[in-house]
C-alpha cells in the first residue's frame, strides 16, 4: 500500500482526535462551572427548563470518617465464555461466585458455580448472567442473612432495555420481582467501579438547555469539579434517574470519588447504608473486598476455558455416538 497514503489517513484521523478532545475540554469546562452553580446556589430558577424539575441532590452531607466495620457483607460477580462452531461447538458459559464476609466474627465463605446454555440469537448471553447473578445473590441472601448486598456491576438492567416491547416488559417485570424480594431481605447495592454513565451529564445539559457535540461521561466532569473543589471529596453525589420506564422509577445513583476513581453506587428505594459503603470502600482502597474476591472466583481463564472446551467436545462426541435408542432410554 502507498506509504503516502497512509499517512495521509492517519493525519486526519489523529486531527479529528485532537479537535473531539479539544471540543470536549471546552464542554467540560461548562459543565463544571454549571455543576458549581448548583453548590453556591447562584442558578437561578429562571436557568432551568420550565418542564424540568431538578432531579439533583448535590451533595449529601460530608460523611464523617469510617469507624471499625461491624456489619456482614455479601459480594456477587459474574464470568462469562464463548465458543463458536470454529472451535467444533457453538456453547455459552456463564459463571457466578459469591463471597460473604463477617466482619464481626471473621467468617469468610465462598460459593462457585457455573452454567452452560445452548447459543441463542434471541436470548444473549449477557442478559442471561444477569438474572444468573441475581439469582444467586437471592439464593445466598436467604441462606446467610448479610447486613449488606454488593452486586459487581450495574443493578440497572441495561440489557433488558434493549428487548423488544413485549419481551421486555416480561424480564423487566422478572427483574422488578427478584430485586424487591433482595431488598426486603437486606441493604442491595449496585457498585461499578469505573463507570462510564452519562445520566449526570445528560441531566445537567437538560436543566440548563445545553447544547453539546461531544458526549461526555460523568467520572470526567465529577473528577474536574473535585478537583477545583475538594471540599467534596468526602461526598455522596446523589440524583435520580429518569427511563420513562415505570418499573424503574424508584432507582437512585450516588457518585463518590475515591483517590483518582469515580466509584458509582445504584440502589431501589429509600437511601440508606452509605456509611457502611464508605467504611467498604475504605477498608478495600475504593473496590470492596468482598467484590475482588467474587470478581477472581468468577473469573474464567484461558486455562478454564480450554478445560471447558475439552471435556465438551469429549461429551459431544460420546453423545453423537449413542443410537436413536439408546437416547430415548436416557430421556
Amino acid at each position: 500500500m502507498d506509504i503516502l497514503l497512509i499517512s495521509q489517513r492517519l493525519k486526519d484521523f489523529f486531527g479529528k482526535r485532537a479537535l473531539k478532545e479539544s471540543r470536549i475540554a471546552g464542554e467540560l469546562r461548562r459543565l463544571s462551572e454549571a455543576f458549581e452553580d448548583f453548590f453556591s446556589k447562584r442558578l437561578s430558577p429562571a436557568h432551568l427548563a420550565a418542564d424540568s424539575k431538578n432531579p439533583l441532590a448535590l451533595p449529601s452531607k460530608i460523611l464523617p470518617f469510617p469507624k471499625p466495620l461491624s456489619c456482614s457483607v455479601l459480594g456477587v460477580d459474574g464470568g462469562e465464555a464463548q465458543f463458536s462452531h470454529h472451535e467444533g461447538l457453538t456453547l455459552e458459559i456463564a459463571s457466578v461466585a459469591s463471597v460473604y464476609i463477617d466482619y464481626r466474627s471473621g467468617t469468610i465463605q465462598d460459593f462457585v458455580d457455573l452454567k452452560p446454555f445452548e447459543k441463542e440469537l434471541d436470548s444473549p448471553l449477557t442478559l442471561r448472567r444477569f438474572f444468573l447473578e441475581l439469582e444467586t445473590a437471592l439464593l445466598k441472601t436467604e441462606e446467610l442473612q448479610p447486613d449488606l448486598l454488593l452486586l459487581d456491576g450495574s443493578l440497572i438492567p441495561w440489557p433488558l432495555l434493549r428487548l423488544n416491547s413485549e419481551e421486555r416488559r416480561l424480564q423487566l417485570s422478572r427483574w422488578r420481582e427478584v430485586v424487591e424480594a433482595l431488598v426486603r431481605k437486606t441493604m442491595v447495592f449496585g457498585f461499578v467501579s469505573d463507570s462510564n454513565a452519562s445520566e449526570l451529564v445528560n441531566t445537567l445539559k437538560r436543566l440548563l438547555f445545553f447544547d453539546f457535540r461531544e458526549a461526555v461521561l460523568d467520572k470526567y466532569l465529577l473528577k474536574k469539579f473535585l478537583k477545583e473543589q475538594p471540599q467534596y471529596k468526602e461526598s455522596f453525589f446523589i440524583f435520580n434517574l429518569e427511563f420513562g420506564e415505570p418499573l424503574l422509577t424508584d432507582i437512585s445513583v450516588a457518585y463518590f470519588l475515591f483517590g483518582d476513581e469515580v466509584c458509582r453506587l445504584e440502589w431501589l428505594g429509600k437511601e440508606q447504608g452509605l456509611g457502611m459503603i464508605l467504611a467498604l470502600l475504605y477498608k478495600g482502597k475504593g473496590y470492596p473486598s468482598v467484590l475482588k474476591e467474587a470478581h477472581k472466583l468468577a473469573s474464567l481463564s484461558q486455562k478454564d476455558r480450554e478445560a471447558i472446551l475439552s471435556l465438551a467436545r469429549s461429551l459431544a462426541a460420546r453423545d453423537a455416538k449413542l443410537s436413536l435408542k439408546e437416547l430415548q432410554k436416557r430421556l
